[in-house]
Order: structure tokens, then sequence, then C-alpha cells
């Protein structure tokens, strides 16, 4: 793109986040992201929820997409993505996340066990983005 506009450079967030197969030719987002999402070691609901809304829009009739933003669960998003998109062996730590939506607008949540309470330090969101896969 350089080379044919000499742009210095370009910014793709959006259609990356909608399609993250966008660079490599896919029209919508290839089932192999939404399965590579669903296997990474995720510590935090709200991001691993958000992210699948956006990848999933071209890949969810509307009102299976209506059905799915109301999921406030890791266990039944990832048992609503098993059954639509017939997406098989999914990382089993992302079924208990820990996290439910809410608590304080722009906090980062620690990852907690079951009989462990849920942090609301808020931390630099710098550091949440660092940490998001470790």
């Amino acid at each position: 793109m350089q080379e044919y506009t000499g742009c210095k450079g370009m910014m793709s967030a959006r259609g990356i986040l909608h399609n993250p197969g966008l660079f490599a030719g896919y029209q919508n987002t290839p089932l192999s992201a939404v399965q590579n999402w669903l296997n990474i070691n995720h510590t935090n609901y709200l991001w691993f929820h958000h992210h699948l809304v956006f990848m999933c829009e071209n890949l969810l009739t509307k009102a299976a997409r209506n059905t799915f933003n109301q999921l406030r669960k890791a266990s039944d998003v990832v048992s609503f993505l098993e059954d639509q998109l017939h997406i098989p062996n999914v990382l089993p730590s992302n079924r208990i996340l820990g996290k439910e939506p809410g608590g304080t607008s722009g906090a980062y949540y620690e990852n907690v066990g079951i009989n462990e309470s849920v942090s609301s330090q808020p931390e630099d969101i710098v550091d949440s983005i660092i940490n998001l896969f470790d």
C-alpha cells in the first residue's frame, strides 16, 4: 500500500476487530479465528465477549446475535458458539473465567477462583492490555 499510495501508515483497528482474517483475504471472519480466540487463555470475561461480538457479527443471524449479546457467563458463550458455529475443543478454562459483567467501570478484574471474591482495583489501561494474554 505504501508503494502504491505513498502513505506513511494506515489504521485498521475496526476492520481487524470485525474480521481478523482481513489481510489474509477473507471477506468475513474465518471460523479458525473464532476458534483460536476461544482457545487463548483469557482472564477477563468482558474483553473475551466484546471481541467475539465483533468477530461473529457476520457469522450469526440477527436473532442469534441478539441472543449472544445477552449472554453473561463465559460457559454460556462457549456453549452457544459450539452449537451455532460447530466449533469443537474449546479451552476448558474459558468456561470459568470468573468474570461477570458489572463492578467498577474501567477496572481490570483479577482472575478469581470459585471461592474468591472479585477484586476491583483499577490498573493502568496499558498494564491491562499488556497482561491480557498472560
